[in-house]
């Protein structure tokens, strides 16, 4: 399999993402007592939430924000495929996307935080779900193209530098 191939599995599980839930907040049983039992569970989506007010600036800053995150990537993610079926290196944009990578579960974490402390007496009880599945893969599969992408790198420098005539 080519890494160009690997390249375009991340682009669409990454598309796949957008609209499948990362996290769920379920309501707590007091959460119930304290709204009645009409409260909706928090669902966080790639592009959107559920079961929140968005109204709110916090959560409606919160989605955009996350919402442009994964556009970034997308569009990073394209270029770098891109570059791979025309057989150019693409290795600054690919530590990019890495790297947007390596931020998410840092963003999705004080996500559900602002999320919670936005739930006064919720108490929501918070589960990855699907979507957090498929992120481990994206990004197990785009560190596997990061180092098959450096050591193709480093082999094609060394044989090239060792072409020499005596």
């Amino acid at each position: 399999m080519r890494l160009h191939h690997i390249l375009s599995l991340n682009f669409w599980l990454a598309i796949c993402i957008l609209f499948l839930p990362i996290a769920w907040g379920k309501v707590g049983e007091q959460g119930f007592v304290n709204y009645g039992s009409d409260v909706p569970d928090v669902y966080i989506l790639g592009c959107y939430i559920l079961g929140k007010d968005t109204s709110f600036w916090g959560i409606s800053f919160a989605w955009k924000f996350q919402l442009a995150g994964m556009l970034c990537f997308l569009i990073l993610q394209y270029k770098i495929w891109r570059d791979y079926i025309i057989e150019k290196p693409a290795l600054f944009k690919l530590f990019g996307a890495w790297f947007l990578l390596l931020l998410f579960p840092v963003w999705i974490n004080l996500y559900i935080g602002g999320v919670q402390g936005n739930s006064d007496g919720a108490y929501l009880h918070w589960n990855m779900h699907v979507g957090w599945y498929m992120y481990l893969i994206i990004i197990t599969l785009q560190t596997l193209v990061l180092f098959l992408s450096i050591r193709q790198y480093f082999v094609v420098k060394t044989s090239n530098s060792a072409n020499f005539s005596v």
